[in-house]
């Protein structure tokens, strides 16, 4: 038994096209089922590098029983039936293969254990999924054998999933990056959208839409800049004032030789950035943290680093003018600074605005 058209069209293509759907992998296991004759259906995955390892499972079975539950694997290797590090990748193993000798007594937990998962004979086979990912596929009946065909299959699928599991692990771990990056940005009011050669939205961050939607651009009005840069060195920089009234302006650099989004070729990335955006609630413990500054001090800091005036930050404040000077003094010596513009450089530079 191996891999047919009929395969590839109802469990290799499907599960591919929608490896981040847990209902695609349930059904690529569902029609597995049927495919070799088993009462049940167990994946698992384990990430190295970590103490304990990282575990997921994922299982399908026929209806066999309403009292049918997970899969007790660790009954299963505490007992030697499941000695899966040890496996050799590739190699699918019988269940006989798996029973370890031993004692009587070893071989009675074994009988209890494969009689409590209502398990007569399985089939287990190792695999890899990049560099930190160890995967078992295993299938199992309740009554009867399974035979060398059955054998033949999983040995020919177990690819495919390698790839699959290798694949979904890569693109969640880009979602991560790009989610963390969009959220660092957005902190200091900066979005970022991918544009195609007319100036038509590829992809935008949700800094970027709402800024789209705020400017009220459209999309020709930026497929001039956007076609040009698109024939300019990586350095090239266009600042486009969008309105002047509020400052709003976008910049422009040319996108980096990428793949095409649904079709069609990424050639600027337009950069803009939100007006008045202030840092967040943790903006002044985080500078208290870093200079070694009180409460009240980071409180002046920050009102100073937003434009205001000593004695204009000072009546917000609520401090008398001897006292905000006092504290402006202690701000410069713990900064390291000399003067407002100084501080501004100081701290803008450093990571009190991501708070």
């Amino acid at each position: 038994m191996s891999i047919t058209p009929s395969d590839e069209r109802n469990l290799i293509y499907p599960l591919l096209a929608q490896l981040q759907s847990e209902v695609s992998w349930d059904q690529f296991l569902k029609r597995l089922l049927p495919r070799t004759g088993a009462t049940r259906i167990c994946l698992l995955q384990k990430t190295a590098g970590v103490a304990p390892m990282l575990a997921s499972q994922r299982e399908a079975s026929q209806a066999i029983g309403a009292s049918l539950r997970s899969l007790d694997i660790d009954a299963l290797e505490q007992c030697g039936l499941m000695p899966l590090q040890s496996l050799r990748e590739g190699r699918v193993y019988s269940l006989d293969e798996m029973r370890q000798a031993g004692s009587d007594k070893a071989a009675l937990r074994q009988k209890q254990v494969m009689a409590r998962e209502n398990v007569r004979d399985a089939r287990f086979v190792r695999f890899t999924a990049g560099a930190e990912i160890n995967a078992w596929l295993i299938i199992m009946h309740d009554r009867k054998d399974f035979g060398a065909a059955d054998s033949a299959l999983l040995a020919a699928v177990v690819p495919f999933l390698s790839v699959a599991i290798s694949l979904l692990e890569d693109i969640l771990k880009l979602q991560v990056r790009a989610a963390v990056a969009e959220e660092a940005l957005a902190l200091i009011g900066v979005g970022q959208a991918v544009l195609d050669a007319d100036g038509k939205t590829l992809i935008a961050d949700e800094t970027a839409s709402a800024a789209f939607k705020d400017f009220g651009l459209r999309p020709e009005s930026l497929a001039a800049s956007s076609k040009a840069m698109a024939r300019q060195p990586l350095s090239t920089r266009q600042l486009l004032a969008i309105n002047q009234g509020n400052r709003s302006d976008v910049m422009l650099r040319p996108a980096r030789n990428t793949c095409k989004v649904d079709g069609r070729q990424p050639a600027a990335v337009a950069l803009m950035r939100r007006a008045g955006v202030q840092p967040g609630m943790q903006a002044g413990q985080l500078l208290a943290d870093r200079f070694g500054l009180s409460a009240r001090e980071a409180e002046l800091a920050l009102a100073l680093c937003r434009g205001q005036s000593l004695i204009d930050a000072g009546d917000a404040l609520h401090l008398t003018r001897e006292t905000a000077r006092n504290y402006s003094k202690r701000v410069y010596a713990k900064t390291g600074t000399s003067g407002q513009a100084d501080l501004v450089r100081t701290i803008l530079g450093d990571l009190v605005p991501f708070a």
